[in-house]
């Protein structure tokens, strides 16, 4: 027994062989299966967008939660078998984030596993972390949250070619274990003219996924959230659907909202001027690289910058949010967007 995971010996065997096509009079039609009609099919690979601050992690914890209790998901009739989800979360802490968050929404956590370590989904090596933690615990739901800090300091998010490296392997896994996989990303600064080109990086992590969902609030009542399916490859686009943040997560129906809504701009307020004074803090700040968080919002309290100011200024230029180490020792690093292009060059 060499210890590899079966899609690794299986594409050895293959490569052994030589190449070979398939003839179609031998694949027996099979009808797609869904781990939530129409959202999210199983086998396959679907990409949550939305910015930050829209609540993503606290509806893929809603999804964990359901599942993890086998309760219908929204606009589902019939209960499940309860289901496992496995959970790669950067940015977010197991102890202080995760499990309230899981405990909040009712979660069974027997049903729901969390991999803190770093995974690189373009190398070899990291493939195999993730296809051994799917061996081991068969999750019907992989979450990879933000699928940016997955990728490798090596890929550049922005070249098609580099990102299909990611996404294709990634497809494969799912496939491979009958799972779904959920990549989350975040929207960019300067909204495209599409929602399915507004997200971070290349339209190939669009092109990679089956599904698209889309997540956000309206800019003329920030207040009501909707998430959008914007491309679906498999079935019928489900309805828009309508959630709500209100010291927890919640499913509020059908919602009128749509695409133009979630990617207007929002309309500038009394507190835009504390806006862009706090987006120039931060540019100055991390303009020389990544810089730990606590530190960041230490100085802004010192220089006069409110925690909201700060928080809309990160919103509003895209920083991305990484964690560096595990356990108590671990920290989370803030980082301008150009400064992660910058290392894929």
């Amino acid at each position: 027994m060499s210890g590899a995971p079966p899609h690794v010996e299986r594409l050895a065997e293959r490569q052994r062989q030589g190449p070979r096509a398939v003839c179609l009079a031998d694949v027996e039609p099979e009808p797609v299966k869904f781990l939530w009609k129409p959202y999210i099919p199983l086998g396959k690979v679907t990409l949550l967008d939305g910015d930050p601050g829209q609540g993503k992690s606290y509806l893929t914890a809603s999804l964990a939660a359901s599942l993890s209790k086998g309760e219908p998901l929204p606009e589902e009739m019939v209960r499940r078998e309860p289901c496992k989800t496995l959970l790669l979360s950067a940015e977010d802490g197991l102890a202080d984030t995760l499990r309230p968050r899981l405990d909040g929404l009712g979660a069974n956590p027997r049903f729901v596993f969390a991999y803190p370590g770093p995974v690189d989904l373009s190398t070899e090596p990291g493939r195999e972390t993730l296809a051994k933690l799917m061996e081991r615990h068969r999750p019907a739901l992989v979450v990879v949250d933000p699928i940016v800090c997955y990728l490798g300091v090596g890929v550049d998010m922005h070249r098609a070619n580099e990102v299909r490296g990611v996404m294709a392997p990634l497809a494969a896994l799912a496939a491979e274990y009958r799972c779904a996989v959920l990549a989350v990303r975040h929207l960019t600064k300067a909204r495209a003219g599409r929602a399915l080109h507004s997200g971070l990086g290349s339209v190939d992590f669009v092109a990679g996924a089956r599904s698209v969902l889309l997540a956000g609030s309206s800019a003329d009542d920030p207040p009501e959230r909707a998430l959008l399916h914007i491309k679906s490859n498999l079935a019928a686009p489900g309805p828009a659907l309508s959630y709500a943040l209100d010291g927890g997560f919640r499913w509020c129906g059908k919602s009128g909202l749509t695409e133009t809504d979630l990617l207007k701009a929002a309309p500038e307020t009394e507190s835009a001027p504390a806006r862009r004074e706090a987006e120039e803090f931060l540019r100055a700040v991390l303009a020389a690289g990544p810089v730990p968080s606590k530190e960041v919002k230490l100085v802004a309290t010192e220089e006069g910058i409110s925690e909201s100011a700060l928080r809309r200024a990160k919103e509003a230029l895209g920083v991305v949010s990484q964690r560096e180490g595990f356990g108590p020792s671990g920290r989370f690093l803030w980082t301008l967007p150009e400064a992660l292009e910058a290392v894929g060059e």
